[in-house]
């Protein structure tokens, strides 16, 4: 399970895909990158090697890393098509992380890049 306390570090992929620029997110402690096991609502994110798959990339809204306190969507790039959000399962106050359709005002896919 991932732990949302952690500490994650942001490498650029690609300048201005759809939805923004696509970033892999790197686990500090460990060196592994999230990834999205599946395109499919409730899919699991958990982390592996960096390899640069498209199921580790993420799509941030341009300016969104270096706007801190900015609310974003964070979407996987994963190459089954689609582009769904990174979600905390059920709710903000449960922490399993997955993957779901992307819904406006949908508070567990808020996130902040402090």
């Amino acid at each position: 399970m991932l732990e949302l306390g952690s500490e994650w570090m942001f490498t650029q992929v690609l300048v201005g895909s759809p939805f923004g620029d696509v970033w892999q997110i790197r686990n500090v402690s460990t060196g592994l990158c999230l990834r999205a096991l599946a395109n499919r609502d409730f899919s699991v994110v958990d982390t592996i090697d960096c390899t640069g798959i498209t199921n580790e990339r993420w799509s941030v809204p341009q300016g969104g890393i270096n706007a801190p306190s900015e609310i974003i969507s964070i979407r996987s790039e994963i190459s089954t098509g689609g582009a769904p959000c990174l979600d905390i399962y059920e709710g903000p106050l449960n922490t399993p992380i997955d993957v779901f359709h992307c819904g406006g005002g949908n508070l567990s896919q808020e996130w902040v890049i402090a």
